[in-house]
């Protein structure tokens, strides 16, 4: 079983570390998204904040970009709306 970052899943999964990068595994220690990002972190409300080469962006529970890993800056505002910048 991977070695996971933290040491809870969110949405059943968790992160984990590989080679300096990071992706998630379920609850059986099979990985469901591979370690492809510089940076990851834990799902929050179905989106997991990710970030490759700089860009940040947030994937869903199957690895597929629903915000694109194309912005320098991401965060969400106390209103749900999610600012950026590019």
């Amino acid at each position: 079983m991977k070695k996971t970052k933290y040491p809870f899943f969110t949405n059943d999964l968790a992160l984990f570390e590989e080679s300096g990068k990071y992706g998630f595994i379920n609850k059986k220690g099979r990985i469901k998204i591979p370690a492809i990002y510089d940076k990851a972190l834990p799902f929050v409300n179905e989106l997991a904040y990710v970030e490759i080469d700089g860009k940040v962006g947030y994937i869903n529970k199957k690895g597929e970009e629903i915000i694109p890993i194309k912005y320098k800056q991401l965060w969400f505002e106390s209103d749900g709306i999610i600012r950026f910048a590019e």
